[in-house]
């Protein structure tokens, strides 16, 4: 069993429950640290982000060597809208992270290159664990695994998914 089915074979229940925010976050944590094999060293919870005159807090971030990667956490049974996805963002650029992982009943990944106002949407994942961009995504998310520049080939390569078929038409 990969990581990606073990994750789902934990989350689904959850989503199913329509867990608390506040339950599904630390559970999440957990999870990143039995399957994934992340450090608590690394995981670092309720970041303090500083919007303003308010400060707020980012419910996950990885920290590793030369990178990071914010995780948002929302209850399955909400939206993973523009609200969201806008808070998520802007605890990307306070903390100067590239990645961000919006997580609620699905996975979003972003990415922001910074040379843009918004992050770019690189995947819709459902916990489907046959889902080959979670089985893919998730492999790459495993401690021993992860890096900066496996992250950027996987974003990489679901650009060019995504332009694909116009490439085709492009050609002739």
């Amino acid at each position: 069993m990969n990581n990606w089915e073990k994750l789902c074979k934990q989350i689904v229940p959850l989503i199913e429950k329509d867990v608390p925010e506040d339950l599904y976050h630390p559970l999440f944590k957990t999870f990143l640290m039995t399957i994934f094999g992340w450090e608590d060293v690394n995981i670092k919870e309720k970041v303090p982000v500083q919007m303003g005159t308010d400060t707020k807090e980012a419910d996950i971030v990885l920290e590793c060597d030369d990178y990071g990667i914010v995780i948002e956490m929302k209850r399955p049974s909400n939206s993973l809208g523009e609200k969201e996805i806008l808070q998520l963002y802007s605890y990307m650029i306070n903390l100067r992270h590239n990645f961000g992982l919006l997580i609620g009943n699905k996975v979003k990944l972003f990415y922001d290159d910074g040379n843009k106002r918004y992050p770019t949407l690189i995947s819709e994942i459902s916990f489907d664990p046959n889902d080959i961009n979670g089985i893919n995504l998730f492999n790459i998310l495993d401690y021993n695994n992860c890096s900066k520049y496996k992250l950027l080939e996987y974003i990489n390569e679901k650009k060019w998914e995504y332009f694909w078929p116009f490439s085709l038409i492009w050609k002739g």
